[in-house]
């Protein structure tokens, strides 16, 4: 009986050694996904925020050496698309002029005011599809149209193939459309090839405006 016993207190004290590797998992689980995984997401924000504010008072002191002062900073609240983004939500704490026209991505030219709410501003960029903007060349001061397809890349129209234009000009706002800012940088000219028989160029251009970085926006 008394080896019985012992046997039976045997078996249950060595079985209970097989719960402890699942339990073991299961507190690591409970410790990953209720206190390391929030500490650490917190943590990001926290920087994000950091950045966000660092990011903002170098803007803020460029735009006050050039003797900027019509200008809103807004902060990205998401892309529509997520890349490239044809819509830019984004939210300030400043109340805006009805009069503001475009975003900025530090000097560079993002998209257009499309809806200027109290509690949100939604922007057009230059990837939206059917975009289009005048543009100059910055070297060259010949203008033409530069126009999306939904891309990353865009596409310059209107060059004929006696133009001065090169691969790695700037282009710049050009001021004579709808929009009365001239000299805003746009993109940098890519590629340009020339078809036979046709009389203007094809030219890719990289816009200078660039999703992956800050999510701070100069609104003007």
């Amino acid at each position: 009986m008394r080896n019985e016993k012992f046997l039976l207190f045997l078996f249950l004290f060595l079985s209970s050694f097989s719960f402890l590797n699942p339990f073991k998992k299961f507190l690591n689980s409970v410790f990953v996904d209720h206190i390391y995984s929030p500490v650490i997401l917190l943590k990001e924000k926290i920087d994000e925020l950091l950045n966000w504010k660092l990011e903002k008072k170098i803007i803020l002191e460029n735009l006050k050496k050039k003797n900027e002062s019509d200008f809103f900073i807004a902060y990205k609240i998401y892309y529509e698309p997520v890349f490239p983004p044809y819509f830019i939500t984004l939210s300030t704490t400043e109340n805006l002029d009805s009069n503001i026209k475009i975003a900025l991505q530090g000097e560079n030219f993002v998209g257009t005011i499309k809806e200027n709410k109290k509690d949100k501003i939604i922007i057009e960029t230059i990837f939206s599809p059917n975009f289009k903007i005048d543009v100059m060349d910055k070297r060259s001061k010949i203008f033409g149209v530069l126009k999306s397809k939904g891309e990353f890349f865009l596409n310059l129209y209107y060059i004929p193939y006696w133009a001065d234009i090169k691969e790695g000009d700037t282009l710049v706002t050009g001021g004579i459309g709808k929009l009365p800012y001239r000299g805003i940088p746009v993109g940098i000219v890519e590629k340009i090839e020339k078809r036979e028989g046709e009389t203007f160029f094809e030219i890719k251009v990289k816009p200078l405006f660039d999703p992956s970085k800050f999510p701070l926006f100069i609104l003007k």
